[in-house]
């Protein structure tokens, strides 16, 4: 998407429940997540020491799988992995709410190539904090896939679009 088209759309001045077309899906699975977190609240005040101690260890493995497979290992291609790791990174990061591998890695390459000018779609300068951390995954227009990941159009990666 060019500067001048990006700027027409400012995805970041739409209401925060409205995804844009195609992304339903990521808005609804991140609030399904974030309800059954409330609801698990209500119905455990004070969870066990086995509740807390899961919690914790799927967040963390969420998180290494963002940070560790989705941006280091596919983004900037800085580390090699075994394939059972790399896809059970690639699980956890999806279950953590990031999104499918080739459209974040699209994203964050254009991220880098374009940092807080008006063509980074994740740059906390056009929407604050909540955009840049999140509102982008579903708000923002289609990653173009071909331009910034080709090598992730592979039959290894195209299960986890399936998802």
């Amino acid at each position: 998407m060019s500067q001048t088209a990006i700027q027409e759309v400012r995805p970041w001045e739409q209401p925060f429940w409205r995804p844009a077309r195609g992304k339903e899906g990521i808005l609804s699975y991140l609030v399904l997540i974030h309800v059954l977190a409330v609801i698990g609240l209500i119905l455990f005040p004070l969870p066990g020491l086995r509740t807390l101690s899961l919690t914790l260890l799927f967040t963390a493995l969420g998180g290494l799988g963002t940070t560790v497979c989705y941006h280091r290992m596919l983004a900037h291609r800085t580390l090699k992995l075994n394939k059972v790791i790399e896809h059970l990174l690639l699980f956890w990061a999806m279950f953590n709410g990031s999104g499918a591998p080739a459209s974040w890695v699209a994203y964050h390459r254009r991220h880098h190539l374009r940092t807080d000018t008006p063509d980074d779609i994740s740059s906390p300068r056009h929407g604050g904090f909540w955009w840049a951390h999140l509102r982008w995954l579903y708000q923002s227009g289609p990653a173009d896939l071909p331009r910034w990941c080709p090598e992730l159009n592979q039959a290894a990666y195209k299960i986890w679009t399936l998802v």
